[in-house]
């Protein structure tokens, strides 16, 4: 994993200020990602929100499984996250609880 060039955009600013909503847009351009929340709540409103763009997407969290395995994006809770799974975008919403 240390040997994968990465490259690392962070958005900082005030609250309501459209962090997630830019870091979103950017997910749901690329060809694979993962949205990882802090809530199931947040992974599942990604999820739909994923859904309703025509992406092909799973949903993971301690409580539920949905979607196909071979997903090209996932939302989930950050200790669900698929870390052998390669991906052009990920976003970790509430960066500061990690």
């Amino acid at each position: 994993a240390r040997r994968l060039r990465r490259g690392w955009r962070m958005h900082l600013g005030p609250t309501n200020s459209g962090k997630t909503h830019m870091a979103v847009r950017r997910l749901l351009a690329a060809v694979s990602g993962v949205y990882m929340g802090p809530l199931r709540l947040l992974a599942w409103e990604m999820y739909e929100r994923m859904r309703q763009a025509g992406v092909r997407c799973a949903l993971r969290t301690g409580q539920e499984t949905l979607g196909p395995d071979d997903a090209t994006h996932v939302a989930c809770t950050i200790e669900m996250a698929p870390l052998s799974m390669r991906m052009e975008v990920a976003v970790v919403d509430e960066v500061q609880l990690l």
